[in-house]
């Protein structure tokens, strides 16, 4: 369970630090966006990202990639790694009885 909730910690922090990177550029001039999974996963590792796609709808099938993977990619990061985090802190939390 401790497992759970330091990794649910994990992504919590890393959707902080997206929001505090685009918070950033923005006051640096910039206009402000929220920065998407995506395209973050894209400038961090593209190859992963192409391998992820191809396989998927290679070996599992196209639907699942346009119908459910895809709409993830364009959502922000910030809220991807928030919903992801806090639903892993919240199971880590579980007591066993």
């Amino acid at each position: 369970m401790m497992i759970l909730r330091y990794t649910g910690l994990l992504f919590l922090l890393l959707a902080a630090a997206s929001l505090a990177f685009d918070g950033i550029s923005f006051l640096q001039g910039q206009p402000f966006h929220l920065s998407l999974f995506g395209e973050l996963w894209f400038r961090i590792h593209p190859f992963s990202l192409n391998l992820s796609q191809a396989v998927v709808e290679r070996y599992i099938t196209p639907s699942l990639w346009d119908g459910i993977i895809t709409p993830v990619l364009l959502f922000p990061f910030v809220a991807v790694f928030g919903i992801f985090g806090s639903i892993l802190y919240m199971l880590g939390r579980l007591k066993r009885v």
